[in-house]
């Protein structure tokens, strides 16, 4: 059974990740510094209001590898809601100013991993 609209928050996390890590090797201008912090909340946000509407019946895809039921979808949005936290108090770092867009695309790719392991087929 294939139905890859059911991973469309994976597809979603996964281009904002790939999008924060091109600005990163992408020299910006200085007004531009912030580019992707705002890339990464607008993927996070666009994942939060994709789940949202994938909330209900239990959906399977990728011949039943990727299960997204109602556990899996709260996981997801405490998964979401930490990393716009994370995002929002790294906001304003002094220290970290020269490396910024690697720390996002770093949170982005670890919360699609966490993402993944807990729709993920193999739930202990």
């Amino acid at each position: 059974m294939m139905n890859p609209a059911a991973a469309m928050g994976l597809y979603v996390m996964s281009a904002a990740t790939l999008l924060a890590f091109v600005l990163a090797v992408v020299p910006l201008p200085l007004q531009w510094r912030r580019l992707p912090e705002f890339v990464g909340l607008g993927g996070i946000v666009a994942t939060l209001v994709i789940t949202v509407f994938q909330w209900g019946d239990r959906q399977v895809a990728f011949s039943g590898e990727l299960r997204i039921d109602r556990f899996g979808l709260l996981m997801t949005w405490i998964i979401l809601l930490s990393t716009i936290a994370v995002i929002l108090f790294s906001w304003g770092e002094p220290s970290a100013a020269g490396r910024r867009p690697e720390f996002v695309g770093l949170v982005l790719a670890a919360a699609t991993g966490m993402m993944l392991t807990e729709i993920g087929r193999a739930h202990i």
